[in-house]
């Protein structure tokens, strides 16, 4: 048996020359891990949106909380419920005439 003294005096080449075996053991038990890419591997379930139609879908239906460009877009509760996003303001902190609904 080599000593790991032998392995870094000749180089690593040794030691890859071993770790073959492992690899035809794994690509055995996970063939999917070698043959795609990781990313291959995430499976979405649609599409994501564009930045654009995102930003269509904010200014159709939601608010602007103030008149500065930097104020927040408040958008209905209907549609945070449907669409599963996080409701980050507190209902006591937005004022009634700035989340009522438009019809």
């Amino acid at each position: 048996m080599r000593s790991d003294y032998d392995y870094i005096r000749k180089g690593f080449g040794h030691v890859a020359a071993q770790d073959t075996s492992v690899k035809k053991q794994l690509k055995a038990q996970f063939p999917r891990c070698y043959d795609k890419p990781v990313l291959a591997l995430v499976h979405h379930r649609e599409k994501p949106p564009s930045k654009e139609l995102l930003r269509l879908f904010i200014r159709s239906h939601a608010l602007r909380a103030g008149q500065n460009p930097n104020s927040p877009w408040i958008v209905d509760d209907e549609l945070v419920k449907k669409h599963g996003l996080p409701s980050k303001f507190a209902s006591f902190l937005l004022s009634p005439t700035k989340t009522c609904v438009r019809e």
